[in-house]
């Protein structure tokens, strides 16, 4: 046989060899028995099942409680046929997937993961693994839910997610944690009651979609991860909606943030994150709207923020960002913003944005202001110099104040100006119509806005009294 032919028939073996490698196992290979764990069958445990499974092959789960710790370390299919609840009784990880791919685990019920020590304890680790899909899966008392580890390609669909609801929420691990990991979905799943909802760390090009974040620290968290994206995602009752965190390239549109009452609470808070896209986002009923700092060049259109204590709060440290076609209605404060504080954008191509509060006028039937719109605000300021007056933000008595220092300015404030603003407020999504609730009742918000008033009344009496009553001091006279 001639070297030459003996070269190309070891070339196609190679070839061969590494196509082999990188073709993910079916499910199920052509004519390959199902194996069967439960009482009255071969396996009684589900690890004795996947010890003895081929390569490719399905393991059918019959409901039941197994108390044990699987460990899958080659591509089977894992299917719960019933109540199927897999414990791991507090003690590590649930299921860990070690290095393989082509992993499917659908139709469980995973409880009580964690231990002691720092390590991410979970329903489902999925370790130096791709092409992993967790589908209908329950999990209830873990530490963390679903954690990847250095794995790509994966999958984790229509899947709910409790933590430890007996801890405090900054001591429950996080709902689907990823540690450089890359390309992976997460879709129509629920988190709730862990600390953060998806936490991101040195993980690029990963999406999440469909998907319901409530009663979290953060919802979703970027640490060091760029490019990525999130969409049509529900956020309620957080202390953070969106935290991208020296991060750039994060694209959110379509999501809707309601609810973050906290007096720290946040629905998209930008730290050290740049070249970020958000764009057509419900944000209602927060403390604060949109917070940037040491954030820049970030496109913010089209998003809806309604019913806010501040709509967009900018520091300084914060430039060159662009903010058009957003409506900004019913928000105690508007903009909040500080002395020499970078460039930003108010309007791009003509093309500003919908104030609730602008008092211009239109002369050329362009639905566009003729005048430009101030955010100046002394209220703003009074709540940025001291944050425990937006206690009282929406207090008849503040508000007052607020207007009478408009009319007889005393100093110059900081403010932004929004050189085409809308006269008209642009055309809510349909599918935001049923967040947005009802007003509040004439008698209702009279009883509030006069409770308001009284309790600034008092507290203006004790800081006045409180004065009075301060001692001179005479000694050094």
């Amino acid at each position: 046989m001639s070297r030459l032919r003996q070269l190309v028939i070891c070339e196609t073996l190679a070839l061969v060899l590494l196509v082999g490698l990188f073709q993910p196992a079916p499910a199920q290979a052509a004519g390959m028995p199902r194996l069967t764990v439960g009482p009255g069958e071969s396996f009684k445990t589900i690890n004795s099942a996947i010890k003895a499974a081929q390569p490719g092959q399905t393991i059918d789960i019959k409901g039941g409680t197994y108390p044990e710790h699987v460990v899958i370390d080659k591509p089977v299919a894992l299917v719960g046929q019933g109540d199927v609840r897999v414990d791991g009784g507090n003690r590590g990880n649930v299921i860990l997937v070690a290095k393989t791919h082509g992993v499917s685990i659908t139709n469980v019920t995973l409880l009580n993961s964690g231990g002691p020590g720092i390590l991410p304890y979970a329903g489902i680790k999925i370790d130096d693994s791709r092409c992993v899909s967790v589908d209908h899966v329950v999990m209830r008392n873990i530490e963390h839910g679903v954690y990847l580890q250095q794995s790509n390609d994966c999958l984790i669909r229509d899947t709910d997610i409790a933590g430890k609801v007996q801890l405090l929420p900054e001591d429950r691990g996080d709902g689907i944690g990823f540690w450089r990991s890359a390309h992976n979905r997460v879709e129509n799943c629920h988190v709730w009651d862990v600390r953060d909802g998806c936490k991101f760390e040195f993980s690029p090009d990963n999406r999440i979609t469909g998907t319901t974040f409530d009663h979290l620290r953060y919802g979703i968290h970027y640490m060091y991860s760029d490019d990525n994206a999130f969409d049509h995602n529900t956020f309620s009752q957080d202390v953070a909606g969106a935290t991208p965190m020296y991060s750039k390239h994060i694209s959110f549109t379509n999501n809707i943030f309601f609810d973050f009452p906290g007096q720290r609470a946040f629905a998209i808070l930008l730290m050290n994150a740049d070249d970020c896209l958000i764009k057509d986002n419900l944000v209602m009923e927060s403390n604060v709207g949109f917070q940037l700092d040491h954030s820049t060049n970030n496109r913010i259109e089209g998003n809806a923020v309604i019913n806010c204590g501040v709509a967009f709060r900018v520091f300084g440290t914060s430039g060159g960002n662009l903010f058009t076609g957003n409506s900004a209605r019913d928000n105690v404060i508007q903009v909040g913003s500080d002395y020499g504080a970078l460039p930003n954008r108010w309007s791009a191509e003509g093309r500003g944005n919908y104030w609730s509060d602008y008092a211009g006028y239109d002369f050329t039937g362009s639905d566009l202001g003729s005048i430009p719109y101030h955010s100046v605000s002394y209220l703003a300021q009074a709540v940025y110099d001291q944050p425990m007056l937006e206690l009282f933000a929406g207090s008849p008595g503040l508000q007052a104040v607020a207007q009478g220092m408009q009319l007889f300015p005393l100093w110059k404030l900081p403010g932004i100006q929004d050189d085409h603003p809308l006269m008209r407020q642009p055309e809510l999504k349909r599918e935001w119509l049923s967040w947005l609730r009802d007003p509040e009742p004439l008698k209702t918000r009279l009883f509030f806005a006069l409770l308001s008033f009284a309790s600034t009344l008092i507290g203006l009496g004790f800081f006045l009294a409180g004065r009075r009553r301060r001692p001179l001091n005479v000694a050094n006279r």
